[in-house]
């Protein structure tokens, strides 16, 4: 099983809306969500580890290292063979490039703080698991009240 964290992680807040706080809920509405789009986990030795490591083979499509947007730094790796996209959030640190083939379980950065999140919680990695084609282009419903982001928690727990 490949792993996110060296130490395995926990979820502090699942996807959709029966797992956003009441508090957050306007914020994320007048974003055009129905509630919480992705999931937000942290490593069980928060003190000792923040690496991050990728869940799947896939190539580096996307680096994010500004700061003043919700997601703050990020990465989105794409899977051509299963079919979707994971964006990891919030990082402190980006160890790779766009164009990057990845292998499951590799180094790709550490867990941080960055972003406009709404500081409910202490530094977290937060998960968008995103469906595309085998062109890579997105093909979820959009109109599923998340634009088309779906629940990654199967792929973190497999």
């Amino acid at each position: 099983m490949i792993k996110i964290f060296t130490d395995g992680f926990k979820i502090i807040q699942g996807f959709g809306k029966e797992n956003t706080s009441p508090k957050f809920l306007p914020l994320y509405m007048a974003n055009g969500l129905d509630g919480h789009e992705g999931v937000d986990i942290v490593p069980l030795n928060k003190i000792m580890d923040w690496r991050i490591f990728s869940l799947f083979d896939g190539t580096v499509v996307r680096v994010s290292n500004i700061c003043d947007n919700p997601y703050g730094r990020y990465i989105t790796i794409w899977s051509k063979k299963l079919n979707f996209a994971l964006q990891y959030c919030h990082m402190a640190s980006v160890k790779v490039s766009v164009g990057d083939k990845i292998k499951a379980g590799s180094y790709i950065g550490e867990m941080g703080g960055s972003g406009t999140f709404d500081g409910q919680f202490d530094p977290h990695t937060h998960i968008n698991k995103i469906p595309v084609n085998m062109f890579g282009y997105r093909n979820g419903n959009k109109k599923n009240g998340y634009k088309g982001l779906v629940d990654p928690t199967q792929d973190l727990l497999a």
